[in-house]
């Protein structure tokens, strides 16, 4: 996460999760302290799994454009959970910012160790 953003020349983020707010404060304690300012988080709060895997992409297009405000430089979806297949380029292009889900910033992390390691591997962001 931290490298994928660093990538982008992401030093703030704006921030959504599902998670409740120990995790929440864990999640913006962690990138504070790695460097990436949180401006904004925002979150479902979800208590159960159930809860989690109940929201649609719909929802986390909205709970996004909640999230991010004029100043925003970036957008962080986290949770490999969340619904972000079908969103992250919809919102890059609607909001004009780099934006990352963990699935995306685990796959760009393992296309990169790949391409050290010699392999011919080639992650487009814009995807």
């Amino acid at each position: 996460m931290i490298d994928a953003l660093r990538s982008s020349g992401v030093s703030e983020t704006a921030v959504m999760t599902p998670y409740l707010q120990p995790v929440n404060d864990g999640l913006r304690d962690y990138l504070d302290k790695s460097g990436i300012r949180v401006e904004t988080l925002n979150s479902f709060f979800c208590n159960t799994t159930a809860e989690l895997g109940a929201i649609t992409e719909d929802q986390v297009l909205e709970l996004a454009r909640r999230t991010v405000t004029p100043r925003s430089k970036s957008l962080f979806v986290a949770c490999s959970q969340l619904p972000t297949l079908n969103v992250v380029a919809q919102l890059r292009a609607e909001l004009g910012i780099p934006v990352w889900s963990s699935i995306q910033a685990t796959a760009w992390a393992g296309a990169e160790a790949m391409t050290k390691r010699g392999f011919a591997v080639r992650f487009n962001q814009a995807a």
